[in-house]
């Protein structure tokens, strides 16, 4: 029978984050001991990773994440996930360069453009984000959100004239 806690959920919280931790550990452990035994697993690193992430160690998520990557170049799913782990870390141009090769593993898709015009508009590389924009619009030409970012990109680069049109409902 499950009965309602008397106490604080604050005490369960704390509790419950207390065991993840000493399950991370220990799954940290036991994933080093295997990507030893097999140095060109892809499974072993992406989680050895994932748990890097989820304790936010981005630079040991990273390292492990290029380590999978190596064993599988065009894996998409995590090319898109190091570009966010790389824009956590503020790593913005790797982060540009990650979702980049991500559009070029597969069929378009407009999150990832989203994902590389951000980065490079991180990394200060505002035409390098239009670009991209402009491409995404040839891809998603119907997209509200893509129609904006073109606007939005003309309006960084001080190109207002050319960028209301793309604002207007």
């Amino acid at each position: 029978e499950i009965r309602n806690c008397d106490w604080s959920s604050d005490v369960c919280s704390s509790d419950l984050l207390s065991f993840q931790q000493r399950l991370d550990a220990q799954a940290v452990e036991w994933l080093r001991r295997a990507s030893r035994a097999n140095p060109n697993d892809f499974n072993c690193h992406y989680l050895l990773g994932s748990v890097f992430s989820r304790q936010g160690n981005v630079d040991a998520a990273l390292r492990a994440w290029r380590t999978a990557l190596a064993a599988q170049p065009a894996n998409r799913k995590l090319l898109q996930v190091m570009s966010v782990e790389y824009r956590k870390g503020n790593y913005f141009e790797e982060a540009a360069r990650a979702a980049e090769l991500a559009l070029r593993t597969g069929p378009a898709e407009e999150s990832l453009y989203l994902l590389a015009m951000q980065s490079r508009q991180d990394a200060g590389q505002h035409e390098s984000a239009y670009a991209l924009a402009r491409q995404a619009l040839e891809k998603f030409p119907g997209s509200a959100r893509v129609n904006f970012e073109v606007g939005y990109r003309l309006h960084k680069l001080g190109r207002l004239d050319e960028a209301m049109p793309y604002f207007e409902i």
